[in-house]
């Protein structure tokens, strides 16, 4: 799963929580963004949809090692088709890209696989995190039906 949760804001930016977790490993990041980069990411992902396995959709907030002392975070979400079932993958990569204290620095990959229908649905709600703190995007798994389904 991977959840976006608006945590503060003021006029000029929205701090996000991003947290992911698989069975294994769970990560979280602070993104700092703004209004207008949510909502046009919104709008995106609201109406993607891949129409061959090279239509990939790349998400990126802050760069890989450059958090500066305050240690905001950088995060990847590369969506591609992975099979003609609109099963989609998204390869993650997250850092807390902590420079003032070493001990708290994190980086982590992670896999997803989900529909083109969730990633949608993550856009719509995507823009509630406009609105105002406390708001929630979630990006859900499949969950395996039968053991012939392929993922």
């Amino acid at each position: 799963m991977i959840e976006f949760k608006r945590v503060w804001s003021d006029v000029y930016m929205i701090e996000l929580q991003v947290t992911t977790h698989s069975v294994d490993v769970k990560s979280r990041v602070y993104l700092y963004t703004s209004e207008a980069k949510v909502s046009e990411l919104s709008k995106e992902l609201s109406e993607w949809f891949p129409r061959s396995e090279t239509d990939v959709k790349e998400i990126v907030f802050g760069e890989l090692g450059k958090g500066g002392r305050f240690g905001i975070g950088f995060l990847r979400i590369r969506m591609k088709l992975k099979n003609w079932n609109g099963h989609i993958q998204c390869d993650i990569e997250m850092s807390s890209n902590e420079q003032k204290y070493e001990e708290y620095y994190m980086h982590s990959k992670n896999v997803l696989i989900t529909d083109i229908a969730s990633i949608n649905h993550f856009g719509q709600e995507l823009e509630n995190l406009t609105n105002r703190d406390g708001e929630i995007a979630t990006i859900e798994p499949i969950k395996k039906v039968n053991k012939e389904l392929p993922i």
